[in-house]
């Protein structure tokens, strides 16, 4: 499959709830099919968020061994 269809189950949420702190977001998603390896997804956040140019992506799950991540442009990140 070259493209995924919308996954509605997609889950942000923010370490740090204090306006204009720096913090970290967890993004938690949760799919009905198998997310094969080099599949890629992409995040548009609000013009509200400022995003770091140099974005750290990293997993929880053991069967995750490689996650990385990056800014494409001021408020999307593709992981």
């Amino acid at each position: 499959m070259s493209d995924l269809r919308p996954i509605p189950s997609v889950t942000v949420s923010m370490v740090n709830q204090t306006n204009g702190a720096k913090t970290t977001y967890n993004i938690s998603v949760v799919s009905f099919f198998k997310i094969q390896s080099l599949d890629k997804f992409t995040i548009d956040f609000p013009p509200e968020i400022t995003l770091p140019f140099d974005a750290h992506c990293s997993s929880p799950s053991p069967s995750i061994l490689d996650l990385t991540c990056k800014r494409l442009r001021n408020h999307t990140i593709e992981f």
